[in-house]
């Protein structure tokens, strides 16, 4: 028995030394495939490389990619992968967020389509509900859509109209925020000054209508009257015939109050645009220009009796409305602006808004004026105490 047992060993050894070679063998083929496959990544990278030094681009020690002149670039991001149950989720959100946005349309437009002066109170404040259960920019977003699809046409709103609007837009920026109408006030000026570069024919009065809008902001004191010389001064560049159409709108429907605010501005204006009609020799005759230099001097010397179809009493009515539908404890904040603040907001910023960034810093030769104030000259000091 022994002898069997220890032949049974021995052949269970010698199976197990086989067994050892086998797998030491598949370890060893594992090893030289993992070789194999490190070369061939290298290879690729290497290759890689290769294309990148053909084009300029090499690997500092830091392994950034750089081109010939030394400057880092930048690899193209890969899209990253979404799993299907992310995406249709995403997708569930974006449904969910467009029925929201139609049905906020849907009551936006609807308080629209019944503005008037008689239920002003009562559609002001459903709209302050609604800023409160909203998002504030998809309700500015919404609003200015609606706003502008009823007032911008290709032929002239009714001005009573357009100051009702004006007017609900100067109480919401009283009661909910100053960022309504700032948000307002951006979007119809760059909106001006897109259409303004364009050009717009006599006819098409969108851009007249746009004007028209901002000016009864202005006289609702949403902003300053800065910002309404800024845009008279860039209308009197050109004076064409639609520029002077344009002047004269602006002359029309709130030429009184640019005169009670800034009347230097005004005289500065009237004086330029005396100047423009002089030099111009194809506008020179023309009765239209004729008529708004007549209303300007109406204007400067505060003559109403020769401004045709002015009729201050609806303005100023409604701005003692404006007084009552205001909440108790807010007020209107003017915003004083300039044109170029709100044409370059995207890139520098909204300083007017509480809690916007701000990257509008001096420039050089600002920044270099303000330090030659700041120093005082030598000759302010004793030569004993420099030379201490």
């Amino acid at each position: 028995l022994t002898d069997e047992d220890d032949d049974n060993d021995i052949e269970n050894n010698n199976l197990g030394s086989d067994n050892e070679s086998e797998v030491g063998l598949s370890d060893e083929d594992m090893n030289n495939s993992d070789e194999e496959s490190d070369l061939e990544s290298s290879d690729e990278k290497e290759e890689n490389l290769d294309d990148k030094q053909k084009d300029g681009v090499w690997e500092d020690i830091y392994g950034r990619l750089r081109d010939k002149k030394g400057n880092v670039v930048q690899e193209k991001e890969k899209s990253k992968y979404i799993p299907p149950h992310l995406r249709a989720k995403q997708m569930a959100e974006d449904s969910k967020k467009t029925e929201e946005l139609m049905r906020l349309k849907k009551q936006l437009k609807g308080q629209l389509n019944r503005l008037a002066e008689s239920n002003m109170h009562s559609i002001a404040n459903q709209i302050d509900e609604l800023y409160m259960r909203n998002s504030r920019n998809d309700m500015n977003d919404t609003l200015l859509s609606l706003l502008t699809e009823a007032l911008v046409d290709r032929v002239l709103t009714a001005e009573r109209l357009v100051m009702e609007h004006a007017l609900l837009i100067a109480v919401l920026h009283a009661n909910v925020g100053m960022e309504v109408g700032a948000h307002f006030l951006q979007t119809l000026v760059q909106r001006f000054d897109a259409m303004f570069t364009q050009g717009q024919d006599v006819e098409d009065k969108r851009l007249d209508n746009v004007l028209l809008i901002i000016s009864h902001l202005y006289n609702f004191k949403v902003f300053h009257a800065v910002l309404m010389y800024n845009l008279l001064d860039r209308l009197a560049e050109q004076f064409t015939e639609k520029e002077v159409e344009l002047i004269l709108l602006v002359l029309r429907s709130v030429g009184l109050s640019l005169r009670k605010d800034d009347p230097s501005a005004l005289k500065n204006l009237v004086l330029r645009l005396q100047k423009k009609a002089g030099e111009s020799t194809h506008l020179r005759d023309n009765p239209r220009v004729r008529f708004m230099l007549d209303v300007l001097m109406a204007v400067k010397n505060n003559n109403m009796a020769k401004i045709p179809q002015y009729d201050p009493s609806h303005s100023e009515h409604l701005k003692k409305l404006l007084k009552t539908l205001v909440h108790k404890g807010k007020y209107i904040t003017e915003l004083k602006v300039t044109l170029e603040d709100l044409l370059k907001a995207d890139e520098r910023g909204r300083w007017w808004i509480v809690g916007s960034a701000w990257s509008g810093a001096p420039t050089s030769g600002e920044t270099t004026v303000a330090s030659e104030s700041v120093v005082a000259p030598d000759s302010q000091f004793s030569q004993k105490v420099l030379d201490a």
